[in-house]
């Protein structure tokens, strides 16, 4: 064999052998950094973001793990998320692959799906109006301070930030709450705004705000007319008027000695109206009334002025009587006097005929029931 060849031969053998030592070198290296490296599980409300995770265990992977690639690197960061985690990541990125990407694209997608999603005013905020409860250990609210403080960036602030910061902090009343809104978006989107910035927007928005109070407050022309009452009843039921009953027309005092018409009960099965005349009022709303078989005792109810029953009526001066009834044309009527009046005053009642009610019919093994 010819030397040169069994050298190269020797130089291929030797580079296989580092190449397989610097594999197994490195899986060393990932497995140790592993075990050292605690999963990271996201809970923002106590705290555990990435950006947190990473700023406190980026130097044992860089300086720990210097014998790894950029590639290998971005595995092991991946390798130590939990299950949630890894599935949203992998959700986000697809179509793509995890192990595609490289470390810097793997820690900026992480930063931004589970870094603090709080913006700097707001830890800045929360930084100012941190208060201390006496069952908390004074080195606990030290170190809660500091950590605050150097999440906020008070190094990194100026003093009109400083400012504008203290303006929106005093904006607590309920009636600012709009206000302090429309500032805090002006500070998001321009967070280089001064003081003076503020306060001319605040104005801006003041007027605004009058202008739009003073379009509202526009008075729409309205139109006055008298409508007619079509319907009298229904129009008093609709204004809230009661209707007027009975006892609101009932006899008065001064009424004595009056024509009027009153219930007569003597007919079984039939109610009628005879003249009479008013002669005492025994109790507020109880009279005497002269008839023609004698006095009767009635109600206001069951006294009617005489014009409202018959209109044809003829009022009479004389009050020691009452208006005589008509004569009647059935013979047994003008044989049996005692009986006209009675018989007679059937002329005042309503003539409409009355149907008879409807009969509700149940059935109840087949459980229906109809009306009739």
């Amino acid at each position: 064999m010819d030397p040169t060849q069994f050298l190269m031969l020797q130089i291929m053998e030797l580079w296989k052998e580092v190449k397989k030592k610097q594999g197994s070198s490195e899986d060393y290296v990932m497995n140790a950094l592993a075990t050292r490296l605690p999963e990271f599980n996201h809970d923002p409300e106590n705290g555990c973001t990435f950006d947190v995770w990473l700023q406190r265990y980026e130097n044992i992977i860089k300086n720990d793990g210097a014998a790894l690639d950029d590639n290998a690197k971005a595995r092991l960061i991946v390798s130590r998320l939990d299950q949630k985690t890894h599935a949203r990541l992998a959700n986000t990125i697809a179509p793509k692959k995890i192990e595609d990407m490289d470390l810097q694209t793997t820690k900026a997608t992480l930063l931004k799906l589970f870094g603090c999603r709080k913006s700097v005013f707001t830890r800045r905020y929360e930084c100012m109006r941190m208060k201390y409860h006496s069952s908390m250990p004074l080195s606990d609210f030290v170190a809660e301070v500091n950590r605050n403080v150097e999440n906020a960036e008070f190094a990194a602030m100026t003093g009109e930030q400083f400012k504008c910061l203290i303006f929106v902090s005093a904006l607590e009343d309920d009636d600012c709450v709009a206000l302090r809104t429309h500032v805090l978006k002006k500070m998001k989107a321009e967070p280089d705004t001064t003081l003076m910035d503020l306060l001319e927007e605040c104005n801006d928005y003041s007027e605004l705000q009058s202008h739009i109070e003073m379009i509202g407050k526009a008075k729409v022309p309205q139109v006055h007319a008298i409508q007619r009452d079509e319907n009298p009843q229904v129009n008093a039921m609709q204004r809230g008027e009661k209707r007027k009953s009975s006892t609101d027309q009932k006899p008065k005092a001064d009424l004595l000695c009056q024509l009027v018409y009153v219930k007569d009960y003597r007919t079984v099965n039939k109610t009628a109206w005879i003249p009479g005349i008013i002669c005492k009022q025994i109790g507020d709303v109880t009279y005497e009334v002269k008839v023609d078989p004698g006095i009767w005792i009635r109600h206001a109810d069951q006294i009617k002025a005489r014009a409202s029953m018959d209109s044809t009526a003829e009022a009479t001066n004389d009050s020691s009587d009452t208006i005589p009834p008509k004569p009647a044309t059935s013979p047994q009527a003008q044989l049996d006097q005692g009986e006209t009046t009675a018989t007679l005053s059937a002329i005042s009642r309503p003539t409409r005929t009355r149907r008879p009610p409807s009969r509700l019919i149940v059935n109840p093994r087949a459980a229906t029931y109809h009306y009739t």
